[in-house]
């Protein structure tokens, strides 16, 4: 089992982000190439959980920073370096920001 915990997207991380994904070539956020050093650890995990503690922002935004965290949900797209196994399916749930924000669906 591999935990982590307060990812906390802030307004550099959505911009190199913006920038990696224009580098690639596709456009919008990619978060994967900051993500990456995670890889060796959790593909090796029968079970691993990461908190996104910033709630999503619509697919167009607005991205925030302090104190009204906003996360591009290209995220949680990213936040997966390794294919989902068979029969599995992803964990979610309301940060204390989501809250205090009235997040939507997590």
């Amino acid at each position: 089992m591999v935990a982590g915990g307060h990812v906390l997207i802030h307004p550099p991380l959505i911009e190199q982000a913006a920038l990696d994904a224009e580098a690639a070539g596709t456009g919008g956020f990619d978060f994967r190439s900051m993500l990456a050093g995670l890889r060796p650890a959790v593909s090796r995990a029968d079970l691993a959980i990461c908190h996104l503690e910033t709630p999503f922002a619509g697919a167009e935004g607005p991205f925030l920073g302090v104190p009204r965290f906003a996360a591009p949900p290209q995220i949680a797209l990213s936040r997966n370096p390794t294919p989902p196994r068979p029969g599995t399916r992803p964990l979610a749930g309301r940060s204390g920001r989501g809250q205090r924000l009235g997040g939507g669906e997590p």
